[in-house]
């Protein structure tokens, strides 16, 4: 019997002329059929056949064993390249949320970034936004929200907003239980949520290599952040959730500028930026960070911290 799940999989099986751009789209395609459908073993399954001769697939599989709980085998070792420890001696320790909090008090925006594939970034959001929203941040903006119309807010916003269950129609990270557990919380908190993800249509006009795709979705993503909330409330204070370097203000990588700094030149709104991607420990058995080992081995925090 073919039925929509045999068709995929036939169409994988035939992914080898396709180019490495092509097979990402079309394993993405057919996973959101997976994963809405909740078959996660299967997905699983896809995932690691992929990985094993494309490395472009080895990112989405540390984030599809992450969703199934496999910590350990979605977060891969850490290279050392035998630098020394740092010196630490002139570091004060601080409560991390309370930190953030202080700091947050006479700000408008305040971005956390997370590491795609370690799920207990996400907990700390849920602690994080349960503060902010009582110092009156009420809009969550996350870069996984899905966002596939010109208009503003998209269909899957207004199911959001409206209680509709959590899906990964709604956003791909929400298929991982923790993260769903977070947006939960902020629904039960009151917070409006918002999209800002560069939508295909705009994706179009990017040329073929990384930086080129950089450039394109970075721009798109400030300025549907501004269209699809600054402009109607100028004064919304909001708690932005999105991965990796998007969280940067400052132009690295050869004079590139990510998401934070894009928006923080075109509406003339300094965000508060946390990292939390680089400094969540590794799974039990895994080698860590040099800088991360140090600071554990010296201050041993049974909270998250801020030095």
């Amino acid at each position: 019997m073919v039925n929509r799940r045999t068709f995929l999989a036939a169409g994988l099986a035939a992914l080898g002329p396709l180019s490495a751009r092509a097979q990402g789209e079309t394993l993405a395609n057919a996973a959101r059929v997976l994963v809405e459908e909740g078959r996660y073993l299967p997905l699983l399954r896809q995932m690691q056949a992929e990985a094993s001769n494309n490395p472009a697939m080895r990112d989405p599989l540390a984030q599809v064993l992450a969703m199934t709980g496999d910590e350990t085998a979605a977060v891969a070792p850490i290279p050392t390249h035998d630098l020394a420890a740092p010196d630490l001696s002139q570091c004060v320790v601080l409560d991390a949320l309370e930190a953030i909090v202080a700091a947050a008090k006479t700000r408008q925006i305040v971005i956390l970034h997370e590491a795609h594939n370690v799920s207990r970034s996400r907990v700390f959001a849920e602690a994080l936004m349960s503060r902010l929203y009582a110092e009156g941040f009420t809009v969550f903006a996350a870069e996984t929200f899905t966002n596939t119309e010109r208009v503003s807010p998209s269909q899957a916003m207004r199911d959001l907003n409206g209680g509709a269950p959590l899906t990964a129609a709604l956003g791909w990270y929400l298929a991982d239980p923790v993260f769903a557990e977070t947006v939960r919380a902020a629904r039960r908190l009151g917070y409006r949520f918002a999209a800002y993800e560069a939508r295909p249509d705009q994706m179009q006009s990017a040329g073929p290599s990384a930086a080129q795709q950089i450039e394109v979705r970075e721009d798109a993503e400030a300025n549907n952040f501004i269209s699809h909330i600054l402009d109607d409330d100028p004064k919304a204070r909001v708690f932005v959730y999105c991965g990796y370097d998007h969280v940067l203000k400052s132009q690295v990588y050869g004079n590139q500028l990510w998401f934070a700094g894009r928006l923080k030149a075109k509406s003339g709104i300094d965000p508060l930026c946390i990292g939390q991607a680089w400094t969540v420990p590794p799974p039990v058995g895994l080698p860590e960070d040099v800088t991360l080992a140090a600071i554990l081995d010296q201050f041993r925090p049974k909270l998250p911290i801020v030095l």
